[in-house]
């Protein structure tokens, strides 16, 4: 395993080399943090180990620790800070720079062995971890190319299975029995709710593969907008939306923010047993995210069941209590995660539930998908 060793004192580096290099270790030492980090950042360099002392000229310890720790990305480099000093402050702004661990000077050569066969453990362990990942993120992806692909392909033959239902009702219709015409309309149903439920895949695979370009968005046009398209079941239902004055300006997809708010008031006004049922819409500010709610007072979602909710087709009621996919929660909890904001319910079975998600503040992160 390659060390990087940043050390200015002349006979400390060289006895931490000697003791590493008898240990079998490949060793790169640098008199001052500027000439470590120089060797760090290099193109070819890889050192999953850095020992570095706390006070040297140019570039101290810390800066350097600091700046490892903000450039090594996957991969996991374990600090350890060489330092005489051990009050409980100094532990403190070493730990917060991102050591890993303190050695003291003069060092013990056992306690620098024990040490540094935990952070070969420790960066096994990372790097064990970071294969996983890429290996479960590549299968991820398969299954959404899958998807993407099956949905789309599927949608030709779907047509025509539906267009020779159509025309055995017009051509022979009069010809079918009672029962004949039946099956043939049922034949129509199944396709087009088929039709949804591959549409509904097809958006679900889309998002995050197909560009959407963030935009300043006013949130406010954006939910005039989605009531504009809700007129008539909030007429049906004589539903009362509440929409408070003020609220922000973010950067996001519109299209995507209007998808959002859209599913989750529409769900709002559909899984509603009350009179008239009520929508309320908050926004609350905090340091790096606007945290969004869409409350109502409809029918709620039992504790057990609100995991469930966000999972793909997963339907708590039947297609004739409730229409619809069971993909639409589904689809708005990856919009939400894929541009860095969280998404949860909190809800009281038979009295409403509150759904909520966060907008990162414009800078926090990059929200084109």
């Amino acid at each position: 395993m390659r060390i990087l060793i940043a050390e200015d004192a002349i006979v400390s580096r060289r006895l931490l080399q000697q003791c590493l290099q008898q240990w079998g270790y490949d060793v790169v030492v640098a008199s001052n943090g500027a000439e470590a980090w120089q060797l760090f950042s290099a193109g070819d360099a890889h050192f999953p180990i850095v020992i570095s002392d706390w006070m040297m000229p140019e570039m101290d310890g810390l800066d350097l620790i600091r700046r490892i720790r903000a450039s090594s990305g996957s991969n996991y480099v374990y600090t350890i800070l060489l330092t005489a000093k051990s009050e409980r402050e100094d532990v403190v702004a070493g730990m917060e720079a991102g050591a890993d661990d303190f050695l003291r000077k003069p060092f013990d050569r056992e306690e620098l062995r024990v040490r540094l066969r935990a952070g070969e453990r420790i960066v096994q362990l990372e790097q064990t971890l970071a294969a996983q990942n890429r290996e479960l993120r590549q299968r991820v992806e398969e299954v959404e190319t899958f998807a993407y692909t099956a949905s789309h392909d599927l949608q030709t033959p779907l047509r025509t299975f539906g267009s020779y239902a159509q025309l055995l009702l017009a051509d022979y219709g009069k010809v079918l029995d009672e029962e004949g015409r039946e099956l043939c309309e049922e034949i129509l149903e199944d396709a087009l709710h088929m039709k949804t439920l591959l549409d509904s895949l097809l958006e679900y695979s889309r998002i995050g593969r197909e560009p959407t370009p963030a935009v300043e968005v006013d949130v406010k046009t954006v939910l005039d907008w989605v009531l504009h398209d809700l007129r008539p079941e909030i007429a049906e239902t004589g539903a009362t939306v509440q929409v408070p004055e003020g609220l922000p300006r973010v950067v996001y997809p519109e299209g995507r923010l209007t998808q959002i708010f859209g599913n989750l008031m529409s769900n709002a006004l559909k899984f509603n047993e009350a009179g008239k049922p009520v929508v309320k819409v908050c926004c609350d500010e905090a340091a790096q995210v606007y945290r969004f709610t869409v409350q109502d007072n409809g029918i709620g979602i039992a504790p057990e069941h609100a995991d469930r909710i966000f999972n793909i087709f997963e339907r708590l009621h039947t297609r004739d209590t409730y229409p619809g996919t069971g993909a639409g929660l589904t689809i708005v909890k990856k919009i939400v995660e894929f541009h860095g904001g969280e998404i949860g319910v909190t809800s009281t079975p038979g009295e409403g539930s509150a759904f909520w998600f966060t907008v990162p503040k414009a800078g926090e992160r990059p929200c084109s998908d």
